[in-house]
């Protein structure tokens, strides 16, 4: 059975490696589209009605979840593409829905694909699709707090009280908007996982910023000025990923 799908990745060179995988995976899965916004997911979805989905969760403009709103009831099944995010993969596993972690591997991204293949054979659709996102969005109230191991015990503050984080070995410097600055003994891979990610993000192996936090970015040395007058430096690595995520963070985070 031949499967209609499109790709929704914002990062060219993933896009390219995803459809290498996908057809080393499944040669008779078709790739009809590959998009690299919600506005060009939208229109190929209406447009190519596909069967199957490849879906990054952070995109230019929203995320696939608010994609998934607009295109809704959805037909299609989807195959998430995502960073590691603990919360929202718990999610996943609950409800049986297909997903692959970055970078992309072969085996990964063959157990979804047979799973998904199942789904499309059998019955069309994701009916649990609207919980998911739900649950996902509302991931910001019910993880409002975290608790951060310090010296003492455990300090809880809320996530929208972190202004950015600080590798420093296998620990972790937290600077809060009330200037507190703390020392944790998670490293800061850690935090990469526990913080939501449609508010922080990674932008050097060293720093995770949150992006409401943002106030300028600086193209000729590839840094951020954060709204505390801090500046951190965007890796060649997350440059394109952040900037998509620059672009439209004063209509994502409001």
């Amino acid at each position: 059975m031949m499967i209609k799908a499109i790709i929704v990745e914002d990062e060219a060179p993933l896009r390219e490696l995803l459809r290498l995988h996908i057809s080393e995976v499944d040669p008779d899965i078709s790739i009809l589209a590959e998009c690299s916004n919600i506005q060009m997911a939208e229109e190929a979805i209406h447009a190519l009605q596909p069967d199957l989905i490849f879906l990054d969760i952070i995109l230019p403009g929203g995320t696939g979840f608010d994609l998934l709103q607009r295109v809704a009831p959805l037909k299609a099944e989807v195959i998430f593409i995502t960073a590691y995010d603990s919360y929202t993969l718990e999610a996943f596993r609950r409800s049986a829905i297909g997903y692959v972690l970055k970078p992309v591997e072969t085996e990964e991204l063959r157990t979804a694909i047979t799973n998904a293949r199942k789904r499309i054979q059998s019955a069309p659709g994701i009916s649990d699709l609207e919980k998911i996102i739900d649950s996902i969005k509302s991931r910001s109230q019910s993880h409002e707090k975290i608790a951060l191991p310090t010296q003492d015990g455990f300090l809880f503050v809320k996530t929208s009280e972190i202004i950015r984080c600080e590798s420093d070995k296998v620990y972790t410097w937290i600077y809060l908007e009330s200037g507190k600055k703390m020392l944790c003994s998670y490293n800061i891979g850690e935090f990469r996982k526990i913080l939501p990610e449609d508010v922080f993000f990674q932008c050097h192996k060293s720093h995770i910023i949150s992006l409401k936090q943002l106030k300028s970015y600086n193209g000729k040395d590839n840094t951020v000025e954060l709204l505390d007058g801090s500046v951190i430096p965007v890796s060649r690595r997350n440059k394109s990923s952040f900037l998509n995520n620059f672009r439209f963070i004063s209509r994502n985070l409001d």
